[in-house]
Formats: structure tokens, sequence, C-alpha cells
């Protein structure tokens, strides 16, 4: 069951990312400042539960 869960719930999370990147990528200003905090946070997270 968990196997079967974890691709479904990954690629939600990365469709919203795709999103919100394709956002901030045309906000003024800052937007890649911010993506990057987003990509290392995310990274941080994933190491934390891996």
């Amino acid at each position: 069951m968990e196997e079967i869960m974890k691709p479904r719930i990954i690629g939600i999370q990365n469709e919203d990312a795709f999103i919100l990147v394709d956002r901030l990528i045309n906000f003024p200003g800052y937007g890649w400042y911010v993506i990057t905090l987003i990509v290392l946070a995310a990274a941080f997270i994933f190491s934390q539960t891996v």
C-alpha cells in the first residue's frame, strides 16, 4: 500500500511545485531568489524523510 501511495503523493507535489515555479518566474524582482530557497528547503525536507 505504501509503495503505491508514495509516487502519487510525489507526483502531486511535483505538479504543485511546477505551477508555483511558473508563477514565481513570472513574478518581478526576486523570483529566482525565492525558487532557490524553495529548492534548498525541499532538498532538506527530502533528506530528513529518507
